[in-house]
């Protein structure tokens, strides 16, 4: 067991906050101020743009000499971002911060303290609200205290869109971490990074994602490697979030949900959904699950063919790619370290 953090700066691990940025001159003046005055003493920042054209980048430049501003030429995509932040950055930790996301000022020393004290632990979370940009409003509405995952193989924000009445006072282990502020454990990322054929470095998250889901098949992976993910609701950030914090507990609240997506997040939503599924399903549990899962995708194809049409394409363009998630899940599935009685377990009927 790790010694917990004292005072000096030495004594406090080093943690890479890393924030992809794209078109976010909105957000920044809001959310850059709540990273730099977070009271955790030992941090570099990182910012990748994804080649803005709205001055994000000019605009840290500018206001924030303490922070290290990468160009990158085009937009790459959410998940490749990251992974050049992860693989150019130090840290023992790693704190994937979103542009529209603000933090209270203990948010990575509670954090950190925790990971410290249990070493597998592979990420973190604090108890994420709703965040109003608009009206420049913290909430008390919950956008998310993790990850759950159905076993229809849906995958919710737990607490989404509910008022915080005090009901997500209990820490505790969960499946997974939201991809709005994960704090991760570098070594467990190295972990279970996939070795790609013809590519210089292991692949952490999935680049074929594009965006989306990505930190659900990169929590799946995590599970099926033996790390853990824990909320801690101690530590309060607040999350803008594209859509909005809604609850999603039944179909029909999905599908008004679905509604207000672009056609771009609907494609690579659906699209992401069945890639993730390639790589991580373990056999057994998939059957297990299948009248659950295949019900389920009966109901959204349907919906999607008659309602929907422009995002029917993503079904195609999940088939074409499937050839490479086998290539991912062979390795997966050879190094994975636990089996189906550990996983059963997260796979909930709610």
């Amino acid at each position: 067991m790790s010694k917990a953090p004292q005072n000096s700066i030495s004594d406090w691990p080093l943690v890479s906050i890393v924030i992809p940025v794209y078109n976010g001159l909105k957000f920044l003046p809001v959310c850059l101020p709540s990273v730099v005055a977070m009271d955790y003493p030992n941090t570099e920042i990182i910012c990748l743009d994804d080649a803005s054209s709205d001055g994000s980048a000019e605009y840290i430049e500018k206001n924030y000499a303490s922070i290290r501003v990468i160009r990158q030429p085009h937009n790459v995509g959410f998940a490749a971002t990251l992974n050049n932040g992860f693989w150019m950055s130090k840290g023992k930790y790693l704190f994937f911060v979103n542009q529209d996301t603000v933090y209270a000022g203990d948010y990575l020393k509670i954090c950190v303290e925790k990971m410290e004290h249990e070493p597998r632990l592979a990420a973190i979370t604090g108890k994420v609200y709703k965040y109003d940009f608009e009206q420049h409003k913290r909430s008390h509405i919950i956008d998310s205290v993790g990850l759950i995952i159905l076993k229809n193989r849906r995958v919710l924000d737990e607490g989404q869109g509910e008022e915080d009445r005090g009901q997500f006072e209990r820490a505790g282990e969960i499946f997974g971490i939201s991809g709005q502020n994960p704090l991760y454990r570098r070594a467990a990322l190295k972990e279970v990074a996939v070795p790609i054929p013809g590519r210089s470095r292991p692949e952490l998250l999935d680049e074929d994602f594009f965006m989306y889901k990505e930190e659900v098949d990169l929590a799946w992976r995590l599970r099926l490697f033996g790390w853990k993910a824990w909320y801690e609701p101690a530590a309060n950030a607040w999350h803008g979030r594209a859509t909005s914090a809604v609850k999603r507990t039944n179909n029909l609240e999905i599908l008004r949900h679905r509604r207000k997506l672009s056609q771009f997040q609907k494609y690579h939503s659906i699209k992401n959904r069945y890639l993730m599924m390639a790589k991580n399903e373990l056999c057994s549990l998939y059957w297990w699950h299948f009248p659950r899962i295949f019900w389920n995708d009966l109901l959204y194809f349907g919906y999607n063919l008659f309602f929907n049409t422009a995002s029917v394409k993503a079904y195609f363009m999940a088939l074409t790619l499937i050839p490479r998630m086998l290539v991912k899940r062979r390795w997966i599935m050879k190094n994975r370290q636990v089996g189906p009685r550990e996983m059963k377990y997260w796979f909930k009927s709610k």
